[in-house]
């Protein structure tokens, strides 16, 4: 089956407010584009670029976002063709051995869900817990606290009607235990190719494995510098160390249905924009078997 334009998705978390762009400027922007998906993390304090000190992606915050503005907004995405939403992690850890820390996180995570209901989206994916400075658990420890919040998580994917999962934030080993002691079908794997390959499991592997518990994309790219260092959600002409023909050819096997969120970096609204337009272009070529022309 052919791949088209709608299957692709700009996420907020590549979308630098660095001219003091809002939230809507920022969608109406990413549709004017052509591109007809999107990713909302919902969180108003993280970014990627900036120097000296970090722009912060266009965003909201739950706690301070009422129904009002859900009501709009969720008026204002039904020009996508979907929508999804992706957890924040800065200064979140739901693998925390700090009991607070860990019961702030799990709540904020729900709270991305308790948005997601509200707006009317299917997919939510998540970060998975990671280690803390200082403290070494044991591999069962951390599993079982990422196993914890899943199943709460698939309890509200029962529920409401949702598909949700877990991110390549952590080994393939420890995913593998995770998704399975989860145990739903409606949780499953976000497959971030990116993060898969630069923790030295290429994605191709990932999918052989999971299959259709890939619930979404996360489309990245990787220039592995001489010195082994990494450098991830570059223009796709950079990378060099995914196998893209690869990838895309073995998702088009198993006929993959869900969302490709582009997450590429720009020094600007306009400029991550257009790192996504290259990038839907040319998985687009490599799906339907089409040659790139020289330009």
């Amino acid at each position: 089956m052919p791949l088209t334009e709608d299957r692709f998705g700009a996420s907020t978390h590549f979308l630098p407010a660095k001219y003091g762009e809002t939230l809507y400027q920022a969608i109406d922007a990413v549709y004017e584009a052509g591109i007809r998906g999107f990713e909302l993390v919902p969180a108003d304090y993280q970014g990627n670029i900036g120097a000296p000190y970090t722009i912060k992606n266009v965003g909201l915050w739950p706690r301070s976002f009422g129904k009002k503005e859900r009501e709009l907004l969720r008026k204002k995405l039904e020009i996508f063709s979907f929508c999804t939403i992706h957890s924040p992690h800065l200064g979140i850890n739901i693998a925390s051995i700090n009991h607070g820390w860990r019961a702030e996180s799990r709540r904020q995570y729900i709270e991305c869900i308790e948005l997601a209901i509200d707006l009317g989206i299917k997919i939510v994916t998540f970060h998975t817990g990671r280690a803390d400075w200082g403290f070494v658990i044991s591999p069962d420890e951390f599993v079982t606290k990422n196993v914890e919040f899943g199943v709460i998580a698939a309890e509200y994917a029962e529920k409401y009607d949702l598909i949700m999962g877990y991110e390549v934030t952590t080994s393939f080993d420890n995913l593998i235990r995770i998704i399975d002691q989860v145990g739903s079908e409606r949780f499953g794997l976000n497959l971030d190719i990116g993060h898969a390959a630069m923790g030295g499991v290429m994605p191709e592997v990932w999918i052989d494995y999971f299959q259709d518990r890939i619930v979404e994309v996360h489309m990245n790219s990787v220039l592995q510098m001489w010195s082994t260092d990494y450098v991830e959600h570059q223009p796709i002409y950079r990378n060099n160390l995914i196998n893209y023909r690869e990838v895309f050819r073995r998702l088009k096997a198993l006929d993959y249905q869900g969302p490709i969120v582009l997450e590429l970096l720009g020094n600007d609204i306009p400029q991550a924009i257009q790192t996504c337009l290259e990038a839907r272009e040319e998985v687009i070529r490599i799906w339907n078997g089409v040659r790139s022309k020289p330009k």
